[in-house]
């Protein structure tokens, strides 16, 4: 039936033009105001199963590291003034030390078996040979590493005086052994991370309270934290064993020869930092005495806990970018937002931190803090283009060699700063040393980008 121009009635017409229903549809969206489009976009890009996964994942890990924020709030103030400054220096000088072992022993499994399991999520033999084999490898190389401690205690006086803690610290290994994050990370489960540090932190700063209540309590400290890692040990591996049907296997030498192969670059990158890192700790409290390890490691540990938020802004997106790299862009931008904010609240807020946090006695703490504040800034480059970009594409031997170049820097800054500037020079080393790091990570990274990208095509995380 026609109208009298001669076209079908309930066509639409423009100015006697007949005009498909299809373009009317597609003009009538062109009309649509800009926030109109981007919210419709926005609200399609939520609903992919990708994205709804990504978004739960860093809600379970932000809810952790809001927990992460708050405990120490409630913890750090007390014990400051429980055991004091001096005694706080040597819980940080015994967890320097250990940190070596406990490097030694990730062997940068976390990042290497996440990517494993990541790409095997939906085979259960895989998922059993990863978890069983990266385990096994682990309890090698803790017993290797206890045998060290051990003689180290019996021909080092300096180890012979804090052996007890020492001991003491070294049981955090184990408890985080039968804690593998990693596992978690790679199925894209961090929601399961999230309840069990839930609980087994809880249960650690109720212990605090209830324990050290003097200062040769301070010894306690180190127990009480292998005490809630290992609550979530128990807890993660019921998960593992009833939730993912991880079977048992024995791993093979040629299995346990082959991990350990395959992770050695990234554990490279993990444990060099520690020359001027851990070793900015060590050299402190020879030069300067366990006070001045105190108030370093009062302002270092301010950082780590941003640095944390960090983190889990990497972890939540490493298994997604290891599908979707086509992404990175996005994860630059959230992750330098991030730290930018971060930078901006120490230089502003570091002497209300402080006095917050920590008793008076670690009044000199707010000025490390504001030296180190430019530091989440070039963390996050280390991780957007190290973590997440080079050892997702398998360049594990580029960061290394990156890593290696600016921790033999830090070393020599380490040693040139700290007899002279006692704490202030730790806090130099460390910005430093980060700051060589990032800026290489950038510059190597796009340096490879450019050499992936088609032609026509954008950079990634441009």
């Amino acid at each position: 039936m026609t109208g009298r121009t001669g076209v079908p009635t309930g066509t639409p017409t423009i100015t006697g033009t007949k005009v498909s229903a299809g373009k009317t549809r597609r003009r009538s969206s062109a009309w649509k105001k800009p926030t109109d489009l981007k919210i419709s976009k926005l609200r399609r890009a939520v609903r992919r199963p990708q994205s709804k996964v990504l978004i739960e994942n860093f809600a379970s890990l932000g809810l952790l590291q809001v927990l992460n924020y708050l405990l120490p709030l409630v913890v750090l103030p007390y014990l400051t003034r429980v055991i004091g400054l001096e005694l706080y220096g040597v819980l940080a000088v015994a967890a320097a030390v250990i940190l070596y072992f406990q490097t030694t022993v990730d062997f940068g499994f976390d990042f290497t078996g996440t990517r494993e399991i990541a790409k095997n999520q939906e085979d259960t033999e895989a998922l059993s040979r990863i978890f069983w084999t990266i385990t096994t490898s682990k309890i090698l190389l803790m017993l290797a590493g206890f045998v060290l401690l051990y003689l180290l205690i019996l021909t080092i006086p300096f180890f012979g005086k804090y052996s007890l803690l020492l001991l003491f610290t070294f049981l955090t290994i184990p408890t985080r052994i039968i804690f593998p994050e990693w596992f978690f990370q790679g199925m894209e489960k961090m929601k399961y991370i999230t309840l069990v540090n839930l609980v087994s932190k809880i249960i650690f700063t109720v212990l605090i309270f209830a324990v050290i209540n003097e200062k040769d309590d301070y010894l306690y400290y180190p127990l009480l934290t292998a005490a809630g890692n290992l609550v979530a040990g128990v807890a993660s591996l019921w998960i593992i064993f009833r939730g993912f049907r991880v079977r048992l296997y024995l791993p093979t030498f040629r299995d346990i020869a082959g991990a350990i192969r395959g992770s050695y670059d990234v554990f490279l990158n993990l444990l060099m930092p520690n020359l001027y890192n851990s070793l900015s700790t060590l050299l402190l409290g020879f030069w300067w005495g366990n006070a001045a390890v105190g108030v370093y490691d009062a302002a270092q540990k301010v950082i780590t806990l941003s640095n944390r938020l960090l983190v889990v802004l990497s972890r939540v997106f490493f298994p997604y970018l290891t599908k979707n790299l086509e992404k990175h862009r996005h994860y630059l931008r959230i992750s330098l937002a991030v730290s930018l904010v971060i930078v901006l609240g120490y230089l502003v807020f570091a002497g209300l931190i402080v006095k917050i946090l920590y008793a008076p006695e670690f009044e000199a703490a707010k000025h490390l803090i504001r030296i180190m504040a430019i530091s989440p800034v070039m963390f996050t480059l280390m991780h957007v283009y190290g973590t997440n970009y080079m050892i997702i594409i398998n360049k594990e031997k580029v960061l290394r060699n990156i890593t290696v170049i600016s921790s033999v820097a830090g070393l020599a800054a380490a040693l040139l700063l700290i007899p002279a500037l006692a704490q202030t020079g730790a806090a130099i080393t460390l910005v430093l040393s980060r700051s060589l790091i990032g800026v290489m990570c950038l510059v190597f990274a796009r340096r490879i980008m450019l050499s992936f990208r088609p032609v026509g095509q954008p950079v990634i995380g441009h």
